[in-house]
């Protein structure tokens, strides 16, 4: 049977309490639809097989995520998950529409213009309330922000690793 891919949804902040709730910064919507007895999982350090936690509690907390895991009960436990990434097998992902891609197909393609030239890696993608900002670095670590809409990502080519972009006038003159 082939290992699953696992890929994150979040990653813990801090502790919320003391009973071993934490918050958790989402990556994207998935973690935003997990539910109770569903399950999460984290990578410890010392493991290299991510550890299944079960939701116990999910709610929304400001921007994050309060959730209480069944298996996490003292704050001691908690501060153990602090700065770690939560993460679901991927083929528990929900289908997305066409046109739509998980933060995790992204990171890691070239990007280049329209024309051809290219710009370097996608290194990461930061959620804004508008819109999602790509952070483009370059091959010298010079990095761009490029703001992920339809007028600037022009195509998402997965199968060629690449992301397609016309950026607005001005932005990459100095690359």
């Amino acid at each position: 049977m082939k290992a699953s891919k696992w890929v994150p949804v979040g990653r813990v902040s801090r502790t919320h309490g003391i009973d071993g709730a934490v918050l958790i910064v989402a990556y994207g919507e998935t973690l935003g639809e997990r539910r109770s007895d569903e399950r999460l999982f984290v990578c410890l350090p010392s493991m290299r097989i991510p550890k299944a936690l079960t939701i116990e509690d999910i709610r929304p907390h400001g921007r994050q995520w309060r959730v209480r895991f069944r298996e996490v009960r003292e704050l001691e436990a908690a501060q153990a998950l602090v700065g770690l990434e939560v993460g679901v097998p991927e083929e528990e992902l929900p289908a997305l529409d066409d046109g739509e891609y998980y933060h995790y197909q992204l990171v890691g393609l070239r990007v280049e213009t329209v024309s051809g030239r290219f710009l370097g890696t996608l290194k990461e993608i930061l959620e804004s309330p508008a819109h999602d900002i790509y952070v483009v670095e370059d091959e010298r670590g010079r990095e761009i922000l490029l703001p992920a809409v339809v007028d600037v990502i022009r195509d998402v080519k997965l199968e060629e690793n690449r992301v397609v972009v016309d950026p607005p006038a001005g932005l990459t003159d100095d690359l």
